[in-house]
């Protein structure tokens, strides 16, 4: 089965042993069949090649959507927070918006201190907010935060266990 020069297919016939099984009008007319169910066969699989093609581009256009409406936010939180001359305004607003808009469960700014290398909370926003004192105090290496401090990279953490750490 052939269809615009590539093979789709094959037609494999077996019949009884009977003289003249295959005459020249049933070889037309297997021909003529051929034909049809090739173009089929080559269609259908542009057909599913296109669909598989659309619902790859309709994902990717909802994550340009869904980029876009992140970068929006953030622009949001930026223009909010850059109206803020005092840092603990700064700070507070940061978390806030963050925490509103992304939907996070907690958010939490914390800033290093100069003198001993601490990170001290000054804002918090969401759920843990009641946990902590204020004024936290987190040295380098300690926990998730701690040890991105330490380290200056960012560390993302999907799930938290008491090894996460090593």
């Amino acid at each position: 089965l052939v269809s615009e020069s590539h093979v789709v297919g094959v037609l494999f016939l077996v019949a009884p042993p009977h003289p003249g099984r295959f005459g020249f009008e049933e070889l037309a007319l297997l021909g003529q069949f051929a034909e049809l169910a090739s173009i089929a066969i080559y269609n259908a699989r542009l057909y599913h090649q296109a669909q598989a093609e659309l619902a790859e581009r309709r994902l990717a256009e909802q994550a340009v959507m869904r980029r876009a409406a992140q970068l929006e936010v953030v622009n949001e939180i930026g223009n909010r927070v850059a109206g803020a001359l005092d840092l603990d305004t700064v700070f507070q607003r940061a978390a806030s918006l963050i925490q509103e808009r992304f939907h996070y469960h907690h958010v939490a700014v914390l800033a290093v201190e100069q003198e001993t290398g601490d990170l001290v909370m000054r804002a918090a926003a969401g759920a843990f907010v009641d946990l902590y004192p204020e004024g936290y105090r987190l040295k380098p290496g300690t926990g998730i935060a701690g040890r991105a401090a330490l380290l200056r990279k960012t560390c993302i953490c999907l799930l938290y266990t008491s090894d996460a750490a090593d």
